[in-house]
Parts: C-alpha cells; sequence; structure tokens
C-alpha cells in the first residue's frame, strides 16, 4: 500500500470531517469538535502543500495562484485566526422546524400566501446559551395547538401541529463575529456552521486537485513517477536512462 503525502492525508481527514459535520447535527459536543478540527484541518492543507511543493518542485507554492476561494474559505481563515489567538470556537444550536401551513394558537395575524401556497410554514428555535460539552440538543421543536380548535377534547393530538421535518444547525457565537470573520461578505448576522462547511468544502475540493495537477507539472526529476524502474533482470531498481541522458 503507498504511503499517503502530507497533503493527501490532510485532504482525507478534511473529507472525513465533512461527512462527521453533517452526521453529528445532534450531538452538540461532536458536532463542535469536528467543525473545530475542520477550521484548522482547512488551513493545514495549505501549510502541508507549502512544504511538500518546495521539497518536491524546488518551488514555493502560493495558494492565491488557485482561483477558487470563496467568502466561505475566507470566513473559515479568520475563525482560525481568532480561535488561534484567545477566542474559542462555540456555537449557538438552532431548529427550523417544518409545519404544516395552518394557522396556530400565537398568530396575530394571518397566514401570507406564500406559505399557503407552499404548503408549509417554517419556525424557529435558536438556543442563546450555549452548550458545548452537551451530548444531546437542548432545544426541540413542539407541537403548537392551532388557533382553531377541530375538536372538543383539548389534549386532542389533532389539536395541535406538528414539525413534518426538522433542520439542526448551529450559529456561530457574536463574540466570534464581532472580531470580524465575517467582514467582506453579505452574512454579517446569525451565521450557520452547516452553511460555512457546505459551501467552503466544494473549495476545498477544487484547491485539492489544483494543486495536484500543479505538483504534477512542475516535479523535480527524482519526485517523477517513472525515474526509478525496474532492469531488465527484474532485480532492484535503477535510474530510468532518459533521465541520466538529459532527454526527458
Amino acid at each position: 500500500m503507498e504511503r499517503p503525502s502530507k497533503t493527501e492525508l490532510v485532504f482525507v481527514d478534511i473529507e472525513r470531517l465533512y461527512t462527521e459535520i453533517n452526521q453529528y447535527r445532534r450531538r452538540p459536543r461532536l458536532f463542535r469538535s469536528a467543525f473545530e478540527m475542520y477550521v484548522y484541518k482547512s488551513q493545514q492543507l495549505t501549510e502541508a502543500m507549502r512544504s511538500e511543493y518546495k521539497l518536491m518542485t524546488g518551488a514555493k507554492w502560493n495558494a492565491s495562484v488557485f482561483s477558487g476561494w470563496n467568502e466561505f474559505t475566507q470566513a473559515l481563515k479568520k475563525i482560525r485566526n481568532a480561535a488561534t489567538h484567545g477566542c474559542p470556537i462555540v456555537l449557538n444550536e438552532s431548529i427550523l422546524g417544518v409545519y404544516p401551513a395552518v394557522e396556530l394558537l400565537n398568530d396575530v395575524e394571518p397566514l401570507i400566501d406564500r406559505f399557503r401556497n407552499n404548503g408549509y410554514r417554517v419556525i424557529y428555535t435558536h438556543s442563546f446559551i450555549a452548550a458545548p460539552f452537551s451530548e444531546t440538543l437542548s432545544i426541540q421543536s413542539y407541537s403548537i395547538p392551532l388557533k382553531h380548535r377541530l375538536f372538543e377534547n383539548p389534549e386532542d393530538s389533532r389539536n395541535y401541529a406538528a414539525p413534518v421535518k426538522e433542520y439542526i444547525f448551529y450559529n456561530l457565537k457574536w463574540d466570534l463575529l464581532e472580531l470580524g470573520v465575517m467582514e467582506g461578505t453579505a452574512h454579517h448576522g446569525q451565521v450557520d456552521a452547516i452553511k460555512l462547511v457546505l459551501r467552503s468544502f466544494p473549495a476545498l475540493k477544487k484547491y485539492m486537485i489544483f494543486y495536484r495537477e500543479e505538483l504534477a507539472k512542475n516535479l523535480t526529476d527524482g519526485f517523477k513517477p517513472d525515474y526509478f524502474i525496474r532492469p531488465a533482470s527484474g532485480l532492484g531498481w535503477v535510474v530510468n536512462p532518459r533521465y541520466l541522458t538529459g532527454k526527458v
């Protein structure tokens, strides 16, 4: 089995973390740990490229030559810098509950046409007290009483609207936002950590592809895959004659 390079190793970690972040949405402690590591690994990828590229090409690697960066990858870099300099990554839990498009007890105005036409409405539930070490969500969606009761018994479940779907997400705390981690983007209010991952990962994937291509084009002879070949005897390895003659 071929040993992975530094950059391949880091990128495999990023791919694994991307999967775990999506799997841990209902487990705050594990989600926070995976998200924090994803932030660090996104920067470690470039550091590994610089070291490896210098060794294998003799030239410097410059991340700015890649044109696929976006506002979310820039935000990751700022979050990492803030966390490194004393502002731990802490997240607030939030739930977007999808309910049937019916009027609820606390509604003060009729449903807007958009909700009626879509057949559903959404209700947000936010936690404003961070629980970074909690194993379970501290908030949840609830069944909500209908504005107009359908059945006489008030405890009848048919007099309540229950969520048909939930979307769990985590907002960056304001102390991080106040450090300007989202400056230069269109997102200045609540910022969803999952959105940061979903929008940054495709760019990191393209960045890795770009790096592989640039590395392959600029390898010094000693690192080219055909530099060492098997001799006619089949014993051991020798330098490919084409590199000894200089006719490459």
